[in-house]
């Protein structure tokens, strides 16, 4: 079982990254004296410094923080100060910025730490105690391989940011090439944050990783933080009870992300879909889930070699609903609406002068109605909601068509007619 670099042992708690002697500079000011350089999770995670000094005060703005010791500079931004008198003692409070001068060396390994994910069923690993957890997901691809264990007492962990919110270090990865090549840290981090949060529904930032070599020696440490929200329960697709078939999918992922048209699509068609699962008002995360659709339907209908072609000015003159039914046609997904949406099928058989009466033309006219200044329809929560579940369906199975993913998954809108129980799986439709 893999051994986090750093120490996080509940929600919410600072890491110390740094202890001793900072000099802090800007235009030409300096001040040096005693600090610490820590990453700090509230209200949402950066790294920070705090530096006191005996010495004239520094303005306020960018500057750049020196750790003479560590023979370390970063750009950093102070953005408090105190002073005291007599004795003259100034406390500056700042944000550590990226690291200058200092060119990263090669390492064997990298360890990073991953923020507020799931709990799942993986492959089974070893403790430190000589028990056995069923919690490794192990992906690769071409050039590397990826392992993701939990952290020891992840369900107390996870029951403590529950409670309070905010931010937990939840599960450990390790990074390494497959041909065990040394490699210039950090690794493919950007992707697979793109990826697991994906499977999470929401921002799983990887943090703080600490290059190793081959003896397992610290070789180079990065003192970063990729976006992560803070603790929400969420329900999505992701099937936690069968997680390793997902992993599978990241070597079609990984070969997909050289493309500029492809890595376009899944950067921002999963960034689309974490706003739409639970960032904002209902009706905002509606206009985020069609706008990812038709991110997806563009990729699909234009570039895909598996769909149909459609050329771009094509594209350009088809309506929303029309975009998202050819999506859902290429990908296999029925654009049928829902037998179990029981207020949008009410909708569809009132005097709207619906064409098609499906699922995407649906969550169209829910869309116009809460974008454009005259509503189409007179909308309720219910249909609100049950709109906006079946557009992030339409996403979620559209990027698993796209990954040629082939296992179970958590159907959203029979858990939520109360077909199923959470932890209860369909197949994607295109494997049945």
């Amino acid at each position: 079982m893999l051994i986090p670099a750093w120490e996080m042992a509940g929600a919410n708690e600072r890491i110390t990254l740094f202890s001793g002697q900072l000099e802090f500079e800007r235009e030409g000011q300096r001040c040096s004296g005693t600090g610490t350089v820590r990453l700090d999770w509230l209200p949402s995670p950066r790294v920070t410094f705090t530096l006191e000094s005996a010495e004239s005060a520094c303005d306020l703005g960018l500057g750049q923080l020196t750790l003479p010791t560590a023979a370390r500079s970063f750009s950093a931004t102070a953005f408090n100060r105190s002073i005291q008198a007599p004795p003259l003692r100034c406390k500056y409070l700042g944000q550590v910025g990226q690291e200058v001068d200092r060119a990263p060396q090669p390492v064997a390994s990298v360890i990073v730490h991953l923020c507020n994910f799931s709990n799942y069923l993986g492959a089974p690993v070893s403790t430190q105690t000589g028990g056995w957890v069923a919690g490794r997901l192990s992906l690769s691809d071409d050039e590397w391989d990826i392992d993701i264990d939990p952290v020891p007492d992840l369900q107390k962990i996870q029951g403590a940011v529950k409670a309070s919110g905010g931010y937990a270090m939840t599960h450990v990865c390790r990074v390494a090439r497959r041909d065990r090549a040394e490699f210039l840290p950090p690794g493919p981090l950007d992707q697979l944050l793109r990826f697991l949060s994906f499977a999470r529904g929401a921002w799983s930032g990887l943090f703080l990783p600490v290059g190793l070599d081959r003896q397992g020696a610290r070789a180079w440490d990065g003192w970063v933080c990729q976006k992560t929200r803070s603790y929400v329960d969420l329900s999505n697709w992701f099937p936690v009870h069968d997680a390793q078939p997902f992993a599978r999918t990241y070597e079609k992922f990984s070969g997909l992300w050289p493309d500029p048209d492809a890595r376009r699509t899944l950067s921002l068609g999963i960034a689309w879909y974490v706003h739409a699962v639970s960032s904002g008002e209902l009706e905002a995360r509606i206009i985020h889930a069609i706008a990812g659709l038709e991110l997806l339907a563009y990729f699909v209908l234009v570039h895909w070699s598996d769909g149909p072609a459609c050329a771009g000015g094509t594209f350009d003159n088809l309506e929303s609903e029309k975009r998202i039914r050819r999506l859902l046609g290429a990908c296999g997904i029925p654009a049928t609406l829902p037998f179990q949406l029981s207020e949008c099928n009410a909708l569809i058989r009132g005097p709207h002068g619906w064409k098609h009466r499906d699922g995407p033309e649906v969550i169209s006219w829910v869309r116009n109605s809460v974008s454009h200044p005259v509503p189409k329809l007179a909308l309720t929560s219910g249909i609100m909601h049950e709109a906006h579940q079946l557009a992030l369906q339409y996403i979620e199975l559209a990027i698993l068509r796209l990954l040629e993913y082939r296992g179970p998954f958590s159907n959203r809108v029979r858990w939520l007619a109360g077909d199923v129980w959470q932890g209860q799986y369909d197949q994607v439709p295109w494997a049945v």
